[in-house]
């Protein structure tokens, strides 16, 4: 009997051990190895995202946008149409404000347009845009939000919670609003990377703490980058479009004039 008991004891005390052992090892070494940093899961980043009313091609763009941010690389995600119900309650300069103070990042999505809002011309008709209608508010909440960045402009702490984002090649002469002049950059899809490390507080080199923009198939957010990719796609055709029909009324104002 006390030798089963001293087995018994003896065995209890080798599992203990092992156990401190395991967890010790795990502490110094495994959440710092790369096998590690696969394992752990980053606390998900809160991102508010504004952007100026311009074309239902646009609205779309920055919904896929958005959605990527959301789905695939796991951000918590506020913007204006999936929040219209506090928008309602609160009233849009209490949400904006709320918002950007609980906010980890601030990405302001630059237009893209050199026309006061309303006045660019029609181009044709695109089917797939016809459930991207420009809310009403999104041109007011844009311009409060400008103004608060612009109130903390003397701040160069402050505003590294701000960045800036073009979608698709940034158009000739085009420039952030001055209070952004001083924050990070991006330009999607060229920068898809860089901008999750920086919304993610990731450094520049280094494993990704975030899914990569075209990881494999097998992912159930795998398709959240093709479709990003072709609403921007889409969303330059737009602007091409536009571009012509622009081109097109210039004779006809020509021949009014010599009228």
């Amino acid at each position: 009997m006390q030798g089963t008991a001293f087995v018994f004891c003896l065995g209890c005390v080798v599992v203990m051990v092992m156990s401190g052992f395991g967890l010790y090892w795990y502490k110094s070494y495994g959440a710092h190895s790369p096998f590690g940093k696969i394992a752990q899961t980053p606390p998900p980043s809160s991102v508010l995202v504004v952007y100026p009313a311009e074309n239902r091609a646009f609205q779309r763009a920055v919904m896929a946008f958005a959605e990527f941010l959301q789905s695939h690389w796991h951000c918590q995600v506020a913007i204006d149409v999936w929040q219209r119900g506090r928008m309602s309650e609160q009233g849009p300069m209490r949400w904006l404000t709320s918002q950007m103070e609980s906010a980890d990042k601030v990405v302001v999505v630059c237009g893209r347009r050199a026309e006061p809002w309303g006045t660019e011309p029609k181009p044709p008709s695109f089917p797939d845009l016809r459930d991207h209608a420009v809310p009403a508010s999104t041109e007011y909440v844009f311009s409060l939000a400008l103004n608060m960045i612009g109130g903390q402009a003397h701040s160069l702490s402050a505003l590294r919670k701000y960045c800036t984002v073009h979608l698709g090649e940034e158009p000739p002469g085009a420039c952030p609003p001055v209070a952004l002049a001083a924050c990070e950059s991006f330009t999607l899809m060229r920068d898809l990377e860089r901008l999750g490390r920086h919304l993610h507080g990731a450094p520049v080199q280094g494993a990704c703490c975030f899914p990569t923009a075209w990881e494999g198939s097998g992912s159930l957010n795998s398709s959240t980058p093709t479709k990003l990719g072709a609403a921007i796609r889409e969303l330059e055709a737009w602007e091409n479009s536009q571009s012509d029909c622009k081109g097109e009324a210039d004779p006809l104002m020509a021949v009014t004039a010599q009228l």
